[in-house]
């Protein structure tokens, strides 16, 4: 344990009451630990009610970009990066050790083969790590599951971000659009995704620039992951999937728009969302692909939409989310689950696999672990993950963030540019306080 207590501002964390030391006072305290894990469920009182520390990492699984698989960084006899999923997951969990990690979009053209990328790709198909330690704070009672750790401020210095840049500007952005257009016209896909991505070089330590990307955006999913030679800051609003037994559960996000400046403004906006048909059209595409999906691995009868066309709403905008529940059929393996559900529909489009098959027509560099997932793996066999949506990657000195949106007949280039903008916001906003 660390030695002192300090109190630090909590950035953004909901809680009933205070609580000494605080998420974030821990986070702070153990940030510069290697191969620390944060998942940060601060701002998910109603769904994600929990934040989960995880550190002294025991064993790391790690599927490079041409699938070589290495255990504790030498080759494994395993061929399979999705049997080698399924044995490490097996193993850690009968040694009773959590698994945190992520899984790169790329990963999708290992289950798929139609949808493999021929593009140069540097960033791992999955790194995923086991722990020894791990502390669990139940946001809904304000208690830890532990004792936690008493926390000392690490001395990590100044963070700042210079030299930010966007992969495509709005002329670019609208002919990537116009061909992906055609595609929709032709009537191959009803729904793409088109994402952009903004670069910077980053100094100093990244934690410092999530705790200001958490306190900008307070979201259900946010995550610090130390990979080593990658970290990843994730700033996450969406579920992507969630095992509890046989019970799987995914709440899709699909439809967007800004907050308004004062009440009546953002009123407006909200109600505009719920009443635009283009919006809904794309939130209905990706709810019914989610249940086609579910029902790959479902006992039959048990999909359903238990929630449609909810509102969540966050400091700069509101999203449209459903929920969509299953019960899986006896037997069914995590590997299993990720060939009919990975990547997530909603940042694919629909169909899925033509929709992948546009994407990497039309984006200039691979996604890399945006728009993948994050794990978060109990040894019972249940499971959590993310969207790896909202999220950067820092890689040495270097940061790279992306954002997108659907896209559909009646789309247009220019909102749709504004809207990725428009989700990088928090993002920028944390780089130039930086």
């Amino acid at each position: 344990m660390l030695d002192d207590v300090t109190t630090a501002e909590s950035g953004g964390t909901a809680r009933a009451h205070p609580v000494d030391p605080t998420p974030a006072d821990v986070f702070r305290g153990l940030c510069t630990t290697p191969r620390i894990a944060f998942l940060d469920g601060s701002a998910g009182i109603e769904h994600a009610p929990r934040s989960i520390f995880a550190w002294k990492a025991c064993r790391e699984l790690r599927i490079d970009a041409d699938a070589a698989i290495a255990l504790d960084g030498s080759p494994w006899r395993r061929v399979d990066p999705l049997g080698a999923l399924d044995e490490f997951l097996a193993g850690e969990g009968r040694a009773g050790r959590t698994v945190i990690g992520a899984l790169a979009y790329e990963l999708g053209g290992a289950i798929e083969p139609r949808a493999r990328s021929p593009r140069p790709n540097t960033t791992p198909l999955a790194v995923l790590t086991s722990y020894a330690a791990t502390l669990e704070f139940d946001h809904r009672r304000a208690v830890w599951s532990d004792a936690p750790p008493r926390v000392t401020t690490q001395a990590v210095g100044a963070c700042s971000v210079t030299d930010v840049r966007v992969s495509s500007d709005e002329a670019d952005y609208a002919r990537r659009f116009a061909r992906a257009r055609q595609w929709i016209g032709a009537g191959d896909v009803y729904q793409v995704n088109l994402a952009i991505a903004f670069t910077a070089a980053i100094h100093g330590h990244p934690a410092l620039l999530y705790e200001r990307l958490a306190a900008r955006q307070p979201v259900p999913y946010g995550a610090y992951l130390d990979c080593g030679d990658i970290q990843l800051l994730s700033n996450s609003p969406e579920l992507f999937l969630e095992r509890r037994g046989d019970r799987l559960l995914t709440r899709p996000i699909k439809g967007t728009r800004p907050r308004g400046v004062g009440p009546s403004d953002d009123s407006r906006l909200l109600a505009e969302l719920r009443a635009s048909p283009k919006e809904r059209a794309e939130h209905v595409m990706i709810v019914d692909l989610e249940r086609s999906d579910l029902g790959r691995i479902a006992a039959l009868g048990s999909v359903r939409v238990v929630e449609f066309e909810a509102v969540s709403t966050y400091p700069t905008l509101h999203h449209l989310e459903s929920t969509v529940v299953a019960r899986t059929r006896p037997g069914i393996r995590f590997s299993e689950v990720l060939r009919a559900t990975f990547p997530g529909g909603s940042i694919t489009g629909a169909p899925k696999i033509r929709a992948m098959q546009i994407i990497d027509a039309i984006e200039d560099r691979p996604r890399g672990f945006y728009t993948g997932a994050i794990l978060h793996h109990r040894p019972d066999g249940d499971f959590t993950m993310s969207i790896a949506i909202r999220t950067a990657t820092v890689t040495g000195d270097r940061i790279v963030y992306s954002a997108g949106g659907g896209l559909v007949w009646d789309s247009v280039a220019s909102r749709e540019y504004a809207e990725c903008w428009l989700k990088a916001r928090a993002f920028l906003d944390a780089a130039r306080a930086a």
